[in-house]
């Protein structure tokens, strides 16, 4: 009788306020059914599908596709980091999920959430049969063949860097004035070094010295023993900077938020200065007693690294050097990828790139590429013959 009556009301009800309101009601509740419901879980084989092989493109460079593979991401997740560490690779998504490849096949070793999605984790590095994934109040250990979490320390302070490691050091940049060293072994810290600000930039190990280098927001520049803290040299320039530097044996090269390029000696030395037009976007790359950085307007630039006498530029190419291919550089700008003759900066080849975000290889010469995408779809590259 009551459900009856319920449609009869009903009726009258949408008689009453006219077949435009019933309309509206209808589509309203339409509307209800159709809200989305959060992100969707593609399978990888749908995420493969939003991927391009890439077959050509990749065959101009020299290269060819052994293997495409999945890093486990979770809804909504993209990849944050990419690193091939030897045997295995790492891919960390942005929201603490790690993923560990074989690199024969492709196939997923483990993988796990590290902690909240909403703490800051930085690059992940091996340290032997461990990986170290820290962040920025901890420091986790996992067991790189099973997965397994086997120790966790607390940080001294609040890290703003991926660490440079070395032996038993992890040297972190820091939001407070100072750089931690923190001992891995026993999980305290080790040292400290005041700068004049925060750090942004990681900072890096020269070469087998023990020295590691350091720039902070406003320009402090540190050399320090990485196994004591020790000051070595100190200089300071204009301003800081926000791109990864880049390091030789005895050297640190710095692209500047003041609009210049700088060659630094680890005793705290000004080697050379470069000035450019507009602040440097991309990082610098040492190799073979040269430096090679993107300026700007002139473009892919060429320094001695010694003098910083400039070798060559290409104003037609932008982005960093990535790797060296056959005795070609090997840049790639987040669009597009090219192979320059190192003699003269001429462009041997280009091709444009979809979908790739990290482009990176398991060595500096002649090495394995691995093309990844935001959605975890992994590209193992390998040389032509």
């Amino acid at each position: 009788m009551r459900r009856a009556l319920a449609v009869v009301l009903g009726s009258k009800l949408a008689k009453g306020l006219g077949l435009a309101t019933a309309a509206g009601l209808t589509l309203a509740l339409g509307a209800c059914e159709s809200a989305p419901k959060g992100p969707v879980v593609l399978t990888p084989e749908e995420r493969a599908a939003q991927v391009p092989a890439q077959a050509e493109a990749w065959n101009k460079l020299g290269y060819r596709v052994q293997w495409r593979g999945f890093a486990t991401l979770l809804p909504g997740e993209t990849v944050a980091n990419f690193q091939a560490l030897d045997d295995v690779l790492v891919t960390q998504g942005s929201m603490s999920g790690v993923t560990v490849t074989e690199v024969n096949s492709g196939q997923r070793r483990w993988s796990d959430q590290v902690g909240s999605p909403l703490i800051r984790f930085y690059t992940a590095q091996r340290d032997g049969k461990r990986l170290i994934v820290p962040s920025e109040a901890e420091v986790y250990f996992f067991d790189i063949e099973t997965g397994s979490l086997v120790d966790k320390q607390s940080l001294a302070e609040v890290a703003s860097t991926a660490p440079a490691q070395a032996g038993d050091i992890l040297v972190f940049g820091t939001t407070s004035n100072v750089v931690l060293g923190h001992n891995k072994r026993n999980g305290y810290r080790a040292w400290g070094v005041l700068m004049n600000a925060p750090t942004e930039t990681a900072p890096v190990m020269l070469a087998d010295t023990g020295v590691v280098g350091m720039v902070s927001r406003r320009g402090d520049i540190a050399f320090a023993n990485a196994a004591t803290g020790t000051s070595v040299g100190r200089a300071q320039i204009f301003d800081g900077t926000t791109v990864p530097v880049a390091s030789s044996e005895s050297a640190m090269f710095i692209a500047s938020r003041d609009f210049s390029l700088y060659g630094y000696s680890n005793e705290g030395t000004q080697l050379w200065r470069i000035r450019t037009e507009a602040e440097l976007r991309w990082a610098p790359t040492y190799h073979d007693k040269r430096v090679y950085c993107d300026l700007g307007g002139d473009g892919l630039t060429c320094v001695d690294a010694a003098t910083g006498k400039i070798v060559w530029n290409n104003a037609g190419v932008a982005g960093r050097v990535i790797a060296v291919s056959k005795g070609r550089l090997l840049t790639f700008d987040g669009s597009s990828a090219a192979l320059v003759d190192p003699k003269d900066g001429s462009v041997v080849q280009r091709v444009l790139l979809d979908e790739v975000r990290f482009l990176v290889p398991d060595k500096f010469v002649d090495g394995t590429l691995y093309a990844v995408s935001s959605n975890g779809v992994i590209s193992k590259l390998t040389l032509r013959p």
